[in-house]
């Protein structure tokens, strides 16, 4: 048996059938796909970074600026399909158990979620900027468990349930997306707008309770019995603490809390700054 038969049927077996609407579709007919994009991106991290050891970093910086506006304008029309979507199927915030039905709203749904995790695959250019500018400290253990996993995650996810209760949480993330990237576009325009980039520690602020609304939020349903399968609650939950956690120890030692007012080695704390390893979900 070929791994791209085995790999299929072992997560049959444990996590059951995949959803008959989407499990042909471009990069989820496959978990070939993931370890191709997976090779690449850890390919390009580690090769990337010695090829570029004794050169000088790439600006990019019109590059960036474009990438950037393209990442809002995508984050917000996939914001726009789940509320129009959610809407039109007359889903309720508190408990929206999967609809498997096969008519134009829910595989518009669906569509919107399969777009939200091609968005996963795209993020994954970011560390690709971080490498050909030789941004070392960016490249952390948050921004690379945090890229490489939300892949992972929402392959699985959208693969197995795409819709119900899962729906609220790519539409906030997807909003935040809107709100993370215009930072990110304005910090690559150069110095010139730093003093427009206040903000920034609001930002962190906003992603830690985004984890937090989204935990009570799947803890809700769970109690409610709006999630089936209910595999998908504990993995979520668990992942969504992890990331909590992260999040919030790069906050208090960016922002100096509990340190004395030191700052502490690595540390980047100027409002222009990149912090983009630390600075998404989706």
């Amino acid at each position: 048996m070929s791994s791209s038969e085995a790999i299929p049927q072992c997560l049959h077996k444990y996590l059951g059938k995949p959803d008959p609407r989407v499990k042909e579709w471009f990069l989820l007919n496959s978990p070939i796909n993931l370890i191709i994009i997976y090779s690449v991106y850890f390919t390009f991290l580690i090769c990337g970074s010695k090829f570029m050891k004794n050169k000088n970093p790439l600006g990019l910086r019109k590059i960036l600026v474009a990438y950037n506006f393209f990442q809002i304008v995508f984050s917000a029309y996939i914001c726009k399909e789940i509320c129009v979507s959610a809407y039109s199927l007359q889903h309720s915030l508190i408990c929206t158990p999967l609809n498997t039905a096969n008519n134009l709203s829910t595989l518009r749904l669906a569509k919107a979620f399969w777009i939200y995790y091609l968005s996963k695959a795209i993020d994954l250019i970011d560390t690709m900027f971080f490498v050909l500018r030789k941004k070392e400290s960016q490249l952390t253990f948050l921004h690379i468990y945090h890229h490489t996993s939300m892949l992972f995650n929402w392959y699985i996810g959208v693969l197995y349930v795409p819709g119900g209760q899962a729906t609220v949480s790519v539409g906030l993330n997807s909003f935040v997306h809107v709100i993370m990237y215009t930072y990110y576009m304005l910090s690559a325009m150069g110095p010139q707008v730093k003093k427009y980039l206040w903000w920034k520690k609001y930002l962190t602020q906003l992603q830690m309770i985004q984890f937090v609304l989204l935990i009570v939020h799947l803890v809700i349903g769970y109690r409610k019995g709006c999630h089936k399968p209910p595999w998908l609650v504990y993995f979520t939950v668990t992942y969504l603490f992890t990331m909590v956690f992260l999040f919030l120890k790069y906050y208090m030692h960016t922002y100096q809390i509990f340190y004395g007012g030191k700052k502490p080695a690595g540390v980047d704390t100027k409002a222009g700054g990149d912090t983009r390893h630390a600075n998404k979900i989706k």
